[in-house]
């Protein structure tokens, strides 16, 4: 038996994988642009294609430290511990598995998409817990003079954020909703 690691001149260089891409990726995927962090998977993966003979082993292990990296910061943003470790278990399995750098590349696409959407709806998820407890400091504290920035700073957000937030989440301006609040 002749293994190919034998037979061609493999290369060890991974300069191709700079921390620069990592950087990218993670603003892509923080940013929860999917179709962005598709296009940099997209490069990577091609620029290993013009690179010359990679030593396999490389690229899967490389792409395994991106797989730690990517779910580092989706978990920092928010992403559920379970779902990441789900996700990243699966598709280390496939990375591993993977034969050909179109499965290869195949299966950090699938990956990079789920861990896009798992931040979006961990933020979704954070969104819902910081309306919901400024709504409870307002019921709680409608009969005192309250301010929009009093609330915004309570939940520890931008007063600009805040109040798009909480017509997004209520329906009503935070005025509208305080006014209906007492009034009731």
């Amino acid at each position: 038996v002749i293994h190919i690691e034998n037979v061609l001149p493999y290369s060890d260089d991974m300069e191709l994988f700079s921390m620069a891409v990592e950087s990218e990726l993670a603003v892509k995927v923080l940013s929860c642009d999917k179709e962005g962090a598709y296009s940099i998977i997209e490069d990577l993966v091609n620029s290993i294609g013009t690179a010359g003979f990679l030593n396999p082993l490389s690229i899967k292990s490389r792409f395994l430290e991106i797989f730690n990296f990517v779910v580092k910061v989706a978990f920092e943003a928010g992403g559920d511990k379970e779902v990441l470790a789900a996700l990243c278990g699966r598709y280390i399995e496939g990375i591993l598995r993977s034969d050909t750098l179109e499965e290869a590349r195949e299966q950090v696409r699938e990956f990079i998409g789920g861990i896009v959407e798992e931040v979006y709806e961990g933020r979704k998820r954070m969104n819902l817990v910081v309306f919901e407890r400024a709504i409870r400091y307002i019921q709680e504290n409608f009969r005192k003079p309250l301010t929009l920035e009093e609330v915004a700073d309570h939940v520890h957000v931008s007063p600009y954020y805040f109040s798009h937030g909480f017509k997004n989440f209520t329906g009503m301006s935070f005025i509208q909703y305080v006014t209906k609040l007492r009034v009731e």
